[in-house]
């Protein structure tokens, strides 16, 4: 029942390439690319489990900001007219789909995809007490002109570390209110 996921919606201007670049560019001895991409993968993976685990901020160098992890509370606003605001809820699209398969047999997966104005369920997040978490980039503290023009997207890895984490107990994090 693939359906596709389409065009990235995140496109990299610059990957571990461009930063090795930079490092041979700026050291005498630089090690190799090989060495280089271990150690940091290795100063990655370090990084992250400290930021998940031990719920550190990570002062990003060059008064770049700080990288850190917020708790949201997760919950849908009822509008004056009656009508429910969902945005802050993460759509279940495996019960979604289970739930299109079944209200239209007759149809493919693709067709299924074309179709306006399906259905969504939502996880209503009940193991957490309604809460959902996610990576936050704080560029309070940044010197970077137009900041609001950049964003930092967190591979999909880290993300499943982070929801695993979070679904475990393992660890409480900073909860961040909506004004």
């Amino acid at each position: 029942m693939f359906v596709g996921r389409g065009k990235n919606k995140v496109q990299v201007d610059y990957g571990i390439r461009d930063i090795y670049k930079y490092y041979c560019d700026n050291v005498q001895h630089p090690l190799t690319q090989k060495q280089f991409k271990k150690v940091w993968l290795d100063m990655i993976k370090i990084i992250t489990d400290l930021i998940v685990y031990k719920n550190l901020e990570f002062s990003i160098p060059s008064r770049l900001g700080s990288l850190g992890i917020r708790k949201i509370k997760a919950k849908a606003i009822i509008k004056e007219d009656g009508t429910v605001l969902k945005n802050r809820l993460g759509r279940n699209y495996k019960a979604s789909w289970e739930r299109w398969l079944k209200e239209y047999p007759d149809k493919t997966p693709r067709e299924i995809a074309k179709i306006k104005n399906k259905k969504y369920i939502y996880y209503l997040n009940e193991h957490s007490d309604g809460y959902k978490v996610k990576w936050k980039w704080d560029k309070y503290t940044s010197t970077v002109k137009n900041q609001a023009y950049y964003s930092l997207g967190m591979l999909r890895d880290h993300k499943k570390k982070l929801s695993n984490a979070f679904i475990n107990h393992k660890t409480d994090y900073y909860e961040y209110k909506f004004k």
